[in-house]
């Protein structure tokens, strides 16, 4: 990047096409989302004086239930990817840090691309001294499998809702078991890595883990997709709605699915569709309406916190250390001056003597 006044003129062109393609996507996804509520037979008179708030009975205690519950499953997400990231040839990382890295990392996502979650937790992970190469591949791989993990969880709600036909749930159901055996069980995630390796000039530096490594971790983001499940039907709780457990854990994965292929940064609005489709069997169209729209506020203060959080513990970690090394450097410098000064032999302590 440069700033000189030539490069400003230059990235006028590459801008427009930016901004072209932003306008694009935020298009795709207002259509996408309008689509599936749509197919819900949402109608939009229904966001406004239609939508029956006092359905709520709050809980605070069960609404605190829920955020630590949120909390302690993004916890468990930064686990897989530290122990993933051994796999990779990385150094262990302690799960305070991992899961303050993931955090912070995870606001990228409201970026649209795609890419800076998973480059900004690549970069933390290089200024804690892992390598860039292990943390980026090891952070692919786990996205991929938490999203096989989520489209497995939330398959199952999609087609107890009926709220796709059943050749299309059918076809849909075999892709993903195709994908996770292709993936996993015959080790075409590890060749697709390989490659992409070879191609970058990478390869010596990453160990690729071995299929039943990421079998494991599959299962391992299955049990995060439960836990998140189980964040979400507290909050449905705590807000005075109804909604079983089973339910609960299908819905909120299948709507993250949707919402993370979906164009839009952070899966904004068509989550929402998403959970609408997914709850409006079990809570109607009034019920689902708010908590799917209470569910945005609830995962983006937590997200906000646990960022917060993580960002106020990669600072005190790097603070010290940088002002032990300025210390060092002072102290060093100070003895050499001290060396120079002693080993001239025309002064002691900073007097010239004259010699005999």
């Amino acid at each position: 990047m440069t700033l000189s006044g030539e490069g400003r003129a230059g990235s006028g062109p590459g801008d427009a096409r930016r901004w072209g393609a932003a306008a694009v996507k935020v298009a795709l996804a207002i259509a996408l989302t309008w689509l599936i509520l749509r197919a819900a037979g949402f109608q939009l008179a229904e966001a406004g004086s239609g939508v029956d708030w006092t359905l709520l009975r709050l809980d605070v205690a069960v609404l605190l239930l829920s955020m630590a519950a949120l909390l302690a499953a993004f916890a468990l997400q930064a686990r897989l990817w530290a122990w993933l990231l051994t796999h990779f040839g990385g150094p262990p990382v302690r799960l305070a840090v991992a899961t303050a890295m993931i955090l912070v990392a995870n606001m990228g996502r409201y970026i649209p691309g795609k890419i800076f979650q998973l480059a900004g937790l690549a970069l933390l992970a290089k200024r804690e001294g892992v390598s860039g190469v292990q943390a980026g591949a090891a952070a692919v791989t786990g996205q991929l499998l938490n999203l096989l993990a989520a489209a497995l969880v939330g398959g199952w709600a999609a087609y107890a809702a009926g709220s796709i036909p059943e050749g299309l749930g059918l076809a849909a159901g075999v892709a993903v078991v195709l994908a996770v055996v292709l993936l996993v069980g015959v080790g075409g995630a590890g060749r697709i890595l390989r490659w992409s390796l070879r191609r970058s000039g990478h390869e010596a530096e990453v160990a690729l883990p071995g299929r039943g490594v990421l079998a494991l971790c599959l299962a391992g983001y299955i049990v995060g997709w439960a836990a998140y499940g189980l964040a979400f039907f507290w909050l449905a709780r705590g807000a005075g709605l109804d909604v079983p457990l089973a339910t609960a854990v299908t819905a909120f994965s299948g709507a993250y699915f949707v919402g993370y292929i979906s164009l839009v940064p952070g899966g904004i609005g068509v989550r929402e569709g998403g959970l609408y489709v997914l709850l409006v069997s079990v809570l109607g169209p009034q019920g689902s309406l708010v908590l799917a729209a209470l569910q945005r506020v609830w995962i983006t203060v937590g997200e906000l916190l646990g960022a917060v959080g993580g960002a106020v513990l990669l600072k005190t970690r790097t603070a010290p250390a940088a002002g032990r090394d300025d210390r060092s450097s002072r102290a060093a410098e100070g003895d050499a001056g001290g060396r120079e000064a002693s080993g001239s032999g025309d002064s002691v302590d900073n007097f010239p003597v004259e010699r005999a």
